[in-house]
């Protein structure tokens, strides 16, 4: 996955407040972009249906599959949505101040 192209399609994305609306419309908001960028559906579950043990890593890099040829660019494509929403956190705007 390209990295600047995930944090470009997030463009204006922002949390607009700490409300349950807000941070569900704001991770659905993540999880699609990613989708798209991706061009796969429905990777991760929409915020509403997350559990409270839901792991990003597990997900992207099943555990079960590091013996499997393709376990590195699954690895890979984990550290690039991570460093690319790390850096989209960062910038000035996407979390709303008051």
């Amino acid at each position: 996955m390209n990295q600047s192209q995930f944090v470009k399609y997030l463009g204006d994305l922002t949390l607009a407040s700490d409300s349950l609306q807000d941070l569900e419309l704001f991770f659905d908001g993540i999880l699609t972009t990613f989708s798209t960028v991706l061009n796969i559906h429905s990777l991760f579950l929409v915020y509403i249906d997350l559990s409270m043990d839901f792991d990003f890593k597990e997900a992207l890099c099943p555990s079960h599959m590091e013996t499997h040829g393709n376990f590195p660019a699954m690895d890979r494509s984990y550290k690039a949505f991570g460093d690319g929403l790390h850096s989209f956190l960062l910038k000035v705007g996407t979390v709303a101040t008051t």
